[in-house]
């Protein structure tokens, strides 16, 4: 695909090149491969404040990305399950002016993430469904500020997470059909240690009515922005000392 916009006032434009594609086969009854590609190649112009006198630069941000995912899925008498590993290279490279050094410059990024999933859904007995699997990630990149006087701010992080997780539900039919679940996952995280998370959930149907409630607990780690943002700061490495931001969920409806 191809998209581009001449934008509502000039520098304001931009363009989207896109691809993806897929490709399997089955290895027989239970067992099949896949890969999934996708590319794109993006820019948009930042036309500044309405009224800004026009600058010597066009602030550019332009990003391109490829995206990968091989899979190997099987399915057999008590459930399927599937390996997925996945990969993803992006760029981002953004143009900017710096009207106090009256200057332009570059914040250049290269993200390199990579990892596995590993998922396996049982159904052990009648009316019952076991979810299991393990999450692998490795993510991070490099950071660099590109000045007509050299680099600056130069960064180069990875960052690793590992979660196992495992739930269980089972159906109760009848006249009124009441469905349990529950669910646990660990993640252990390096460098912000071990975290656990969890969810529970009612489903309880009748007629044409379905009633629900669930509860979450869950995390959100901080990234490699935050290693970025911190060397910006002049703050080495205390972003290591972040603490994850947790999340309570309710819902009933």
């Amino acid at each position: 695909s191809h998209r581009g916009s001449d934008g509502h006032r000039p520098n304001a434009g931009g363009e989207v090149e896109a691809a993806s594609g897929r490709l399997g086969y089955d290895l027989g009854d239970r067992w099949d491969v896949s890969l999934r590609l996708d590319w794109n190649d993006a820019w948009a112009d930042d036309p500044e404040p309405v009224g800004a006198p026009r600058q010597p630069v066009a602030e550019r941000f332009a990003t391109d990305a490829v995206f990968a995912v091989a899979t190997l899925g099987h399915h057999h008498r008590l459930g399927d399950g599937h390996l997925k590993l996945w990969l993803d290279h992006g760029d981002l490279d953004w143009l900017q002016w710096d009207v106090v050094a009256a200057e332009p410059f570059e914040s250049l990024t290269a993200s390199r993430n990579w990892g596995a999933r590993l998922r396996e859904t049982l159904a052990p007995w009648a009316g019952g469904e076991l979810l299991m699997g393990i999450d692998h990630d490795d993510y991070g990149g490099r950071f660099v500020e590109q000045r007509p006087a050299g680099p600056q701010n130069p960064n180069d992080v990875r960052l690793r997470a590992t979660a196992p997780y495992v739930m269980v539900s089972h159906v109760f039919d009848g006249r009124v059909t009441v469905t349990p679940s529950a669910g646990v996952r660990f993640t252990e995280s390096d460098p912000y240690g071990g975290h656990w998370g969890g969810q529970a959930g009612l489903k309880v149907e009748f007629a044409s009515t379905e009633l629900y409630a669930n509860a979450a607990h869950a995390f959100n780690l901080p990234g490699a922005w935050a290693a970025v943002q911190y060397a910006g700061w002049g703050l080495g490495d205390r972003w290591q000392d972040l603490e994850p931001e947790v999340m309570d969920h309710v819902e009933v409806g």
